[in-house]
């Protein structure tokens, strides 16, 4: 099951998580310093903050994922054959058996929450009723892929990373641009009082600049973001063949669900979600660049190539 390319984008992944907690870190220590005076404890009190807030994230997004949705526990009385599924799949995987819910979301959906040996898969119940038990199969085990690899995780924790760098960055850039725009304007007033008619909008330029300087690192971390989570969904899909050893089921339940699938409905439906579903429908080059799955045609082809099926996502 291991993939050395996703290992690596794995590791970019996490060290742009670390550095940007270190920034953090470095921030919160810089805060506290002048109110306890010595700089270790500053840093000391700022890393048990920050490993406070990665502790509220990782469990805070599993809690409220399964709250926003109203999902419940699928028992074994209720899906006998996903339980036997899932236990022959946790066997061959080697982890723990993940704990099976079940939510209505509007859409077929299934998608993977915590990590290898304490996950949750979520299935929606309209994907349980338009898959046969073969193509539930193949995905569970690539929902039970993503805990494998810890990508639950580090899609839960990027998703926070971006949002709140946002933050961050719009705060401080602007209060500064707002400082400068300030002296700057009163420095120009002072120099040109009385021979000026129409003096400079500096307001405005600072607001603009406040603005680009807010998205662009915002930009290019989400980018790198959904360049990751688009790879993560091609091995999932060949980790659950290999697990489940045939290509064709989970084919035919790619374009089940390509079928049914509409843009509109899964935002709608998945608001915030997003990185952690398994479908995907890109048109636009655009929409490809900013999409968190590469869409179904593309994953149903990819196989076809990888396994030599006959499969294609126009039939």
């Amino acid at each position: 099951m291991e993939n050395t390319g996703l290992k690596l984008r794995m590791g970019l992944v996490g060290t742009a998580l670390l550095l940007f907690y270190y920034l953090v870190v470095d921030f919160i220590a810089g805060f506290i310093q002048p109110f306890v005076g010595n700089p270790l404890i500053a840093f000391g009190t700022a890393v048990l903050l920050s490993l406070g807030l990665m502790g509220i994230q990782y469990v805070g997004s599993t809690i409220l994922a399964l709250d926003i949705l109203d999902a419940t526990e699928l028992s074994r009385e209720d899906a006998p054959e996903l339980h036997d599924q899932t236990e022959q799949l946790s066997a061959s995987m080697g982890m723990e058996k993940p704990t099976l819910y079940v939510a209505d979301m509007g859409i077929p959906n299934a998608f993977a929450l915590g990590r290898r040996n304490k996950g949750h898969v979520v299935l929606s119940r309209s994907l349980l009723e338009m898959l046969t038990i073969e193509e539930t199969e193949p995905v569970i085990a690539h929902e039970m892929a993503h805990l494998y690899n810890y990508g639950a995780v580090v899609m839960a924790m990027s998703t926070v990373v971006v949002r709140l760098t946002g933050r961050i960055t719009s705060l401080f850039v602007t209060v500064f641009v707002t400082i400068t725009a300030f002296m700057t304007e009163f420095m120009f007033g002072m120099m040109t009082r009385g021979r000026m008619s129409a003096p400079v909008n500096w307001n405005r330029a600072s607001m603009r600049l406040s603005a680009l300087a807010t998205v662009m690192p915002v930009l290019f971390i989400t980018v790198f973001e959904r360049l990751y989570s688009r790879y993560r969904e091609y091995v999932a899909d060949e980790i659950a063949v290999r697990h489940t050893g045939d290509p064709e089921p989970m084919q035919s339940a790619l374009k089940k669900i390509g079928t049914v699938y509409t843009q509109s409905e899964a935002e709608l439906q998945m608001d915030g979600l997003d990185t952690l579903c398994i479908f995907g429908s890109s048109e636009s080059l655009l929409e490809q660049v900013f999409a968190t799955h590469p869409s179904m045609d593309k994953r149903v082809d990819r196989l076809s190539r990888k396994f030599g099926t006959h499969e294609s996502s126009t039939e």
